[in-house]
């Protein structure tokens, strides 16, 4: 599995963006009211981010050759989970991005400044989480491997004289 593309992750954060701040709009059309980000998802989108960067690490000692073995299931399952933060890290940054920028400007109008805060909170654990799981994804990647490839053009295996 290759890891995900920077290229990927930005355009992944400008369309969750868009249609976030898209929505936003649409509802602050209709004039209602914006819920407030609790003080917990960031939290949360940290601890996600820590945990998965420590699930990482035995398979980087694996790859680094400082530790004998690892259950290849795990490894894999570990490489998907931090492909999943990745992805969903760059799509919850381009929301809470949307979300923040919109309630900054309603601070400028006398909305409450506290939402704006717990909003920007989130964004960066959003961040964090992406920074963790593309960290989790280098983490488990292998080495590229050396010597002709053990097939044939053909599909066959060659035969060992």
């Amino acid at each position: 599995m290759q890891p995900t593309k920077w290229s990927t992750i930005a355009v992944t954060v400008v369309v969750s963006g868009v249609v976030a701040w898209a929505g936003l709009d649409l509802t602050a059309s209709r004039a209602a009211r914006f819920t407030q980000v609790p003080w917990t998802v960031p939290a949360a989108l940290v601890v996600v981010a820590v945990v998965v960067v420590l699930l990482a690490w035995p398979v980087r000692q694996y790859v680094k050759g400082k530790r004998r073995q690892v259950d290849r299931l795990r490894a894999a399952t570990v490489v998907a989970l931090g492909k999943a933060c990745t992805l969903a890290g760059s799509a919850l940054s381009g929301l809470y991005g949307a979300v923040t920028l919109t309630l900054m400007a309603k601070v400028i109008d006398g909305a409450p400044g506290r939402w704006a805060w717990q909003a920007g909170a989130a964004l960066l654990g959003a961040i964090v989480l992406t920074v963790g799981g593309r960290l989790t994804e280098w983490f488990c990647q292998l080495p590229p491997s050396e010597g002709p490839p053990e097939t044939q053009p053909d599909g066959s295996h060659p035969q060992a004289a």
